[in-house]
């Protein structure tokens, strides 16, 4: 049971819910530094970024799944996390100064984590792009941010 409560957490954090998807992820780049030595900068426009919770949690997830790549194969020290605001979409950078990947890698994005993401974020109307040569790899998550009742925006505020 403790298993599969600590899955539940790590998965969604409560965290998540009740703060939203910035803190989540300055959390989520707190304890990873703690448990893998893994040094991660979190920088945010300060824009409000509605989405709704599905989207939320994917975008939580995605990013822990770039993350653990990172500590998995990149031979990186540090990483950053950018979160920013274009238009009607959001913007999730995650990048590393690491070994990079190669061209043919990028293009099949063989990782089924890679997979996954690209494929759940296409369901939802967004995209990933993955930008690499040695020493810097960057991977970018694009999605829609909620639109209700002609503003724009919802009541969550999704700093």
């Amino acid at each position: 049971i403790r298993d599969t409560q600590s899955l539940i957490f790590d998965l969604s954090p409560p965290i998540l819910s009740l703060l939203d998807l910035v803190p989540a992820l300055e959390w989520l780049a707190e304890k990873m530094q703690e448990e893998y030595g893994l040094a991660i900068v979190v920088t945010n426009d300060g824009k409000p970024k509605p989405l709704a919770e599905d989207l939320r949690v994917l975008l939580f997830q995605a990013t822990k799944e770039l993350l653990v790549n990172v500590i998995k194969h990149a031979r990186s020290s540090t990483a950053r996390i950018s979160v920013c605001r274009r238009n009607l979409r959001i913007r999730i950078r995650v990048e590393d100064d690491g070994i990079g990947m190669s061209p043919t890698d990028i293009e099949s994005v063989r990782g089924f984590g890679l997979f996954s993401i690209r494929e759940r974020l296409a369901h939802m109307g967004g995209t990933m792009e993955i930008d690499s040569k040695p020493g810097a790899t960057s991977v970018l998550l694009e999605a829609p941010l909620s639109k209700v009742r002609g503003m724009g925006s919802t009541d969550r505020t999704g700093s």
